[in-house]
């Protein structure tokens, strides 16, 4: 008896949805609480945290990152895969298999994408000879030649027809994308997951689900792995690399860790180097101008004490005029 262990995977998860949720509450407590009232704040201990309140309101920062981890959650994920062939064997022309128009098939390998016109009267046959045009004018064209027009020694990506069934090889290492759903259903090879609403999460009522908490079903988790669970794994993968950069993004403290060498420093870590560089700046400024406000006091005292002493000697000439003009007035009477 054979069954899946997802019993790590699960706590996993739940530690993650625990985590998610703190980081939502508090951007959501920190970017919409107000500062406390000035009239408020003469009775609050100078250590008091209530001070510190509404530093981050309507913070630009703190409404990016809630709406990339709300699209992250939400966005619809492309599976990559080295062969992908149709579910069952298909017989005739895409319109009796269900295309009711013209539709696009599109396949991406890395930078390089190919829009594949796909017509009701198309067979399987048709369309693998489409995507493995060699011609450098055709519709394939982006999966056998470079841009500067060279001929790949491989290409990216070739097509076969194998007991009724379309299948599509990645010609090199790189994993391959397909893309347009009308074909895909079409041909059998659309997928089951491909959001993590289908994998057990899904958005909380709290505040009218403007919270963006979430919420996990191991349940509804268990029964996509068990029915499907290479396209539930990718699903999984994909989403924990999403967040893993959007996470590096945010975090990377380092110019030279990350990604690479001359990496970028994550959004917080060069925010918060914006707010060191302006109190050193600012920290500077106050040094210099106290070092002017010193030499205008000692200025100020230097000319006052030259004042003081001119004035001690005009009040000097003074008494002594007084003096004189006391003796000529009595020299007058007598």
């Amino acid at each position: 008896d054979i069954s899946h262990d997802l019993e790590a995977s699960v706590k996993a998860i739940q530690a993650f949805t625990e985590a998610y949720n703190d980081v939502m509450k508090w951007i959501n407590v920190k970017s919409s609480e107000k500062a406390v009232d000035e009239t408020k704040k003469a009775t609050l201990p100078s250590d008091d945290f209530r001070r510190k309140w509404g530093l981050l309101f309507g913070n630009s920062l703190l409404r990016e990152a809630k709406g990339r981890m709300r699209r992250t959650v939400t966005q619809t994920f492309n599976h990559t895969f080295k062969q992908r062939k149709s579910r069952d064997p298909i017989y005739g022309t895409m319109e009796q298999n269900g295309l009711k128009g013209q539709s696009t098939l599109r396949i991406t390998v890395g930078a390089r994408t190919a829009d594949i016109t796909i017509n009701p009267e198309d067979t399987l046959e048709s369309i693998a000879a489409r995507i493995n045009d060699t011609s450098e004018k055709g519709e394939a064209s982006a999966l056998h030649y470079d841009p500067d027009g060279r001929k790949y020694p491989t290409p990216f990506a070739k097509a076969s027809v194998s007991d009724g069934k379309l299948v599509i090889d990645a010609g090199t290492e790189r994993p391959v994308q397909v893309s347009g759903a009308p074909v895909l259903k079409a041909l059998g090879m659309n997928y089951t997951y491909t959001g993590l609403y289908q994998m057990g999460f899904k958005t909380t009522s709290t505040d009218h689900g403007k919270s963006g908490e979430l919420e996990f079903s191991s349940r509804d988790y268990m029964k996509a792995m068990t029915r499907n669970a290479e396209e539930a794994t990718d699903v999984m993968l994909a989403f924990a690399k999403d967040m893993q950069t959007f996470a590096d993004g945010m975090l990377r403290s380092s110019a030279s860790s990350g990604s690479g060498k001359g990496a970028a420093k994550g959004a917080v870590v060069r925010t918060i180097d914006g707010i060191d560089t302006e109190i050193k700046s600012i920290n500077k400024y106050l040094s210099t101008f106290e070092q002017r406000l010193q030499k205008k006091k000692e200025t100020l005292f230097r000319r006052f004490s030259e004042a003081e002493r001119n004035l001690s000697k005009l009040m000097q000439q003074a008494s002594w005029l007084n003096s004189v003009t006391a003796q000529l007035d009595a020299a007058a009477k007598k």
